[in-house]
């Protein structure tokens, strides 16, 4: 077998790894939501998103990426709350709540 050269992590390198965390299902387990962080280099903090994707088309989508959204927690109607530092125009309330279209409309009308 073959050896081949391995280069020895550098801290450099951190800055590329992203972290996963924070995973919640939706009442009715067709969405996951999960919280993705990545290391900051130009302020030495951590930049965090948080992701949704649907169980069963396998979409996954960015819902929140901006101010650190983070610690998701689905309500019993399928509404989606979390913890972000938010300006005004931003679509979300103080309290991390999505404003506009729902995640899926079961009513067929879109």
């Amino acid at each position: 077998m073959e050896q081949t050269e391995k280069n020895p992590v550098v801290k450099e390198d951190l800055y590329h790894f992203k972290f996963l965390s924070e995973v919640t299902l939706s009442p009715d387990g067709r969405f996951a939501a999960y919280v993705v962080s990545q290391a900051a280099e130009h302020d030495n903090s951590y930049a965090s998103g948080l992701w949704i994707m649907d169980l069963e088309t396998r979409d996954n989508r960015l819902y929140a990426g901006r101010g650190g959204a983070k610690s998701p927690l689905w309500m019993a109607d399928g509404s989606l709350l979390f913890v972000s530092r938010r300006d005004q125009d931003s679509g979300e309330d103080a309290a991390g709540r999505r404003r506009g279209r729902p995640l899926h409309d079961d009513t067929g009308k879109g």
